[in-house]
């Protein structure tokens, strides 16, 4: 027992006033909350979900027992005011505020009624307020979940049709800028080019809720991507239940194509798994049309290709919530099958130009065949340190990536009088890429509104690539070319490290990063004893300052430091043939290029926005045509070219015309500019471009739930380098019923109605004179019909930070 009488009196006081402050606080620092879960008829509610929140971040969770009662533990109470979240299936969302008593280490609610839902809502999926857009501070939000146009369809096409997204064969961008990541759940997919497309394709769009455009992303984020990231969130269950939604797809473009998938989410108490398992065919006929302009003849092909595509893929996951604090998740991904057949016949009109007669023909039959696998496993921990947000963020990944493919290509060259001659060859090419990642976050609530972010990333990645290539004339045998077969290793690695301070007030908030990253690189061509190493530190700072200006307004200024690294096919310098006068190649002595990309952003009613932007890229890089004169050959390879900038202003603006007829308003107006020399003269270009977008959702009739969207696209001229893109554009439509009580959904939508998007390629520079048009086939009708079993909300999936997100989406550029 403490004794006080023998103490002067003051220190008594002081004494008794400090027991006063420790007892109570010591009593509150481990608070327990007592409730039981009912319904309003005082029926209990078992198995509820208790989840209890602190400034809109989760502190703890559990689920009621089988009377109902639940006991939830607070620790480290710094709050008076906590909301105590109670759900069910069939019933609505109960919320209740804690007050945090100054004495007591106990609340008890006593009894947490839940109200039931009506039936109809009850058995549909419900995803909340959001608009199909949002533009947010740091990034502008695509509500797939929401959006007619995407019905049916896949991440690939759901990305396509992105405001502000351009998409060209199988190459993305933003609009204005170049160099982009694309994520999946804030995880880089370490794939591009036709690759990066079988992948996407094989997420249904029934599995995405939305796709987020960052253009400056924060030090936590990979530097990788010059313009910043495409990231798509996943849905996932939220409440407790299975949820089954079946989806077919028709395609009519020349010919007819199908898919299936059925995707699965499911939560029981501690355990949540959800996934999918699709399977398609794809088949289109695109023609490709090329002029090449040499001093003396012009060089016209048409290449018609008959492309066939099996794909099937699953995704599995589970998240295992070990206890209030500790979640473990487990994400493995693998495609089942993904076998691609190319046939391609060619048809090349060489013209003189002092006569303009046809000189000779060029008839070309390329046979490919392709057969892709990969797998992805990804293991995530996270703990939480205390009840203010603190938490600590482990995961480990692994992918392997592996293509066989096989080319048979013969030409036959056909030049009166009688000097007809044949050129034939075959190669076969295995590629293998690996890729093991691991990371640490260390996220800290330093105090009220003032966070600090920290933590670790290495990646090791490797890539074999063996290519055997054998030529033939005429009807000689097919005889290895030493010359062209070659095996190229390429070894990866990357440390990361970073920082990073979160500062909310009332007016002004900021986040302020700073991201150091270590590249060893070693590029080997084995046959050739040729080796290429690379090795540099770089510092990547980022910052993101917004303030409240009045109650309406507020203003955000971001600014980011960022690096694009060459794909492995970029490196690789195995050549592709067209024919034995066209082929591509890569570089392996190509170099990263930086960006600084800073944009202002004013935003009225947390709804209309508009922003100005400069993306200053340094060592830019990207395939170029190189003309031979004089030995009537063209070539594409990959070449580092200098300083390129871009400025340019974009708004987004949703109204309403009528109550059945709304519109969401995307514009870009956009500077190019680049000066350099090349080809022994002096590039200097500059180029204005606009961009427009529009999203016209209307409502036929509410009580059949039957809707409608039209959407218009349109770019001007515009020049990247030495290609000028002519203007282009497209038209969607579509139409979609819901009915059996929104459970069934019918949908039919027509794509680019007047087959005005494929762009058209022009360079004219120097001795340089080539045209491109790619007809592919973006004009389709599609047929979609989704049925949902389950009486379930499901929301979107909250991204595990995973840590080879940065390798799956540079394995094929």
């Amino acid at each position: 027992m403490l004794k006080l009488k023998n103490t002067p009196m003051p220190v008594q006081r002081i004494l008794f006033v400090i027991l006063l402050y420790i007892i109570p606080v010591s009593l509150i620092a481990q608070v327990h909350v007592t409730g039981k879960t009912t319904d309003s008829e005082k029926k209990i509610v078992s198995s509820a979900t208790i989840t209890i929140t602190l400034n809109e971040k989760v502190i703890t969770s559990a689920v009621s027992d089988e009377q109902g009662n639940f006991t939830i533990q607070l620790s480290d109470v710094t709050s008076h005011n906590y909301i105590l979240h109670a759900t069910h299936v069939g019933y609505r969302e109960k919320m209740v505020l804690i007050i945090v008593p100054k004495a007591g280490n106990e609340v008890r609610l006593g009894n947490v009624v839940l109200d039931k839902e009506s039936k109809e809502l009850a058995a549909v999926s419900i995803t909340g307020k959001e608009n199909i857009y949002e533009q947010k501070a740091d990034r502008f939000v695509f509500n797939v979940e929401k959006s007619l146009e995407a019905t049916g369809s896949n991440g690939w096409d759901a990305i396509s049709k992105t405001p502000g997204i351009q998409s060209n064969g199988n190459t993305i961008s933003i609009i204005g800028k170049s160099g982009i990541t694309v994520m999946v759940n804030d995880r880089k997919v370490q794939l591009s080019g036709d690759e990066l497309f079988a992948y996407l394709s094989a997420i249904p769009t029934e599995n995405i809720a939305a796709i987020e455009v960052i253009s400056n992303p924060g030090a936590r984020y990979d530097a990788a991507g010059n313009s910043g990231i495409i990231n798509i969130r996943l849905k996932k269950n939220k409440n407790e239940g299975l949820v089954l939604i079946g989806t077919g797809t028709y395609e009519q473009r020349t010919s007819g194509t199908y898919t299936g998938n059925i995707s699965y989410n499911y939560r029981k108490k501690w355990l949540t798994l959800y996934g999918f398992i699709n399977g398609g065919q794809r088949i289109t006929q695109p023609v490709e049309h090329q002029q090449i302009y040499y001093p003396a003849s012009l060089w016209a092909s048409e290449n018609a290709k008959h492309i066939t595509r099996n794909y099937s893929s699953v995704q599995l996951g589970a998240d295992f919530t070990l206890s209030n604090k500790d979640v473990l998740t487990v994400l493995t991904e693998r495609n089942l099958t993904s076998k691609t057949k190319e046939d391609h016949n060619s048809l090349t009109n060489i013209t003189g130009l002092s006569n303009y007669k046809t000189d000779s023909l060029i008839e070309t039959g390329n046979h490919i065949n392709r057969d892709l696998n990969y797998t992805n496993i990804d293991l995530t921990y996270k703990h939480m340190l205390d009840g203010k947000g603190s938490n600590i963020l482990l995961t480990g990944d692994y992918l392997q990536y592996t293509t066989d493919q096989d080319q048979a290509l013969s030409s036959v060259t056909y030049a009166p009088p009688a000097s007809d001659h044949r050129f034939n060859t075959a190669s076969y090419a295995a590629q293998t890429i690996t890729n093991y990642t691991g990371r640490l976050d260390l996220e800290k609530q330093i105090s009220k509104g003032l966070s600090f972010t920290t933590g670790l990333r290495t990646s090791f990645t490797t890539t074999d690539n063996n290519y055997l290539f054998y030529r033939g004339y005429d009807q000689g045998p097919l005889i290895e070319d030493p010359n062209q077969s070659n095996h190229f290793n390429y070894q990866e690695n990357v440390q990361a490290a970073y920082a990073s301070v979160n500062k909310t007030g009332k007016r002004i908030n900021f986040v302020a990063g700073l991201r150091a990253e270590y590249t060893d690189i070693t590029g080997e061509l084995v046959d050739q004893h040729e080796i290429n190493k690379q090795h540099y530190l770089k510092l990547f700072p980022s910052l993101n300052y917004q303030q409240i200006l009045n109650q309406n307004s507020k203003l955000t200024i971001t600014y980011g430091r960022r690096i694009n690294r060459p794909s492995f096919s970029d490196l690789n310098p195995f050549k592709y043939y067209i024919n034995q006068y066209n082929y591509s190649e890569g570089n392996p002595a190509l170099r990263p290029s930086y960006s600084n990309n800073a944009e202002v952003t004013y935003t009225y009613k947390e709804k209309y926005s508009i922003a100005a932007y400069a993306l200053l890229t340094n060592n830019f890089f990207q395939q170029i045509p190189f003309i031979d004169v004089t030995r009537n050959t063209a070539y594409f390879t990959r070449q580092n070219l200098g300083k390129i900038d871009a400025y340019g202003i974009h708004s987004y603006a949703p109204f309403r015309i009528t109550p059945a007829w709304s519109v969401n308003s995307t514009l870009y107006l956009f500077y190019y500019s680049m000066k350099l020399p090349y080809l022994n003269e002096m590039l200097d270009y500059g180029q204005f471009t606009f961009y427009g977008y529009l999203n016209n959702q209307f409502t036929i009739s509410a009580k059949k739930n039957l809707t409608a969207e039209i959407n218009f696209n349109y770019q001007s001229l515009s020049q990247i380098f030495l290609y000028r893109y002519r203007p282009n554009g497209y038209v969607d439509a579509g139409v979609k019923w819901s009915f059996a009580k929104k459970q069934a959904t019918l949908a039919m939508n027509v794509y680019d109605l007047f087959k005005t998007y494929p762009q058209q390629q022009v360079v004219n520079f120097a001795t340089q004179h080539y045209t491109f048009k790619n007809a592919y086939e973006s004009r389709y009708l599609r047929l979609t019909f989704t049925y949902r079993f389950g009486k379930q909300t499901v929301k979107d999936r909250k991204a595990s930070k995973t840590g080879n997100s940065e390798e799956f989406n540079r394995a094929n550029n």
